[in-house]
């Protein structure tokens, strides 16, 4: 096992969580103005999500596998371009950003930005990002657990936000969920 790799990769697991925490305080600290659903989603995916980077760890440190770099590389790649979307998202959605599902009381639907051409781009960024955290270390079986239990609660989270948003803006959401696909600006791929 390379020990400057060792070094690297817990330095950025460490920044990241730190990172995480932050946020997560930061976000939580404001005032609520407005209605949460599914409030359990959040802590679950949490909860998941620090149990693949945990694993991530573990693995990379018990397996002692070799590197493979261009994955390596492909993991720091997307985690790189899930950072810059997850930001673009967030600052486009401004103040009607939250860590929960939460309709704020002056809450108008935001199509505009990164938001004209997909419709999740912070979750888009939260697909790549918590499997580039397991590629990065090469740690396989981390992986697979965050694609059988991360990616069906975050799919689940995504439907339940996509029927909120369809309740409260009704024939809007529906023309804008017709024009705009979920994930990626192919018609094809779209979520419906």
């Amino acid at each position: 096992m390379n020990e400057i790799f060792s070094v690297f990769f817990l330095s950025f697991m460490a920044i990241m969580t730190v990172h995480r925490i932050l946020e997560m305080f930061l976000m939580t600290r404001k005032k609520k103005t407005g209605i949460i659903y599914k409030k359990w989603t959040l802590y679950a995916l949490v909860v998941v999500h620090v149990l693949v980077g945990v694993f991530a760890v573990l693995e990379y440190f018990v397996r002692k596998r070799h590197i493979n770099l261009f994955i390596t590389g492909l993991g720091l790649a997307m985690f790189l371009g899930a950072l810059i979307l997850r930001n673009l998202a967030i600052l486009t959605l401004g103040e009607f950003h939250s860590v929960q599902i939460e309709l704020k009381n002056s809450h108008r639907l935001i199509t505009n930005g990164v938001y004209g051409y997909i419709r999740h781009p912070y979750y888009l960024a939260v697909l790549f990002e918590v499997p580039s955290i397991t590629l990065i270390p090469n740690s396989y079986y981390a992986l697979l657990f965050s694609l059988l239990f991360y990616f069906p609660m975050l799919f689940y989270r995504i439907h339940s936000e996509e029927l909120i948003m369809l309740k409260k803006f009704g024939h809007n959401y529906l023309r804008y969920k017709e024009t705009v696909p979920a994930f990626f600006p192919i018609s094809l791929l779209r979520l419906r």
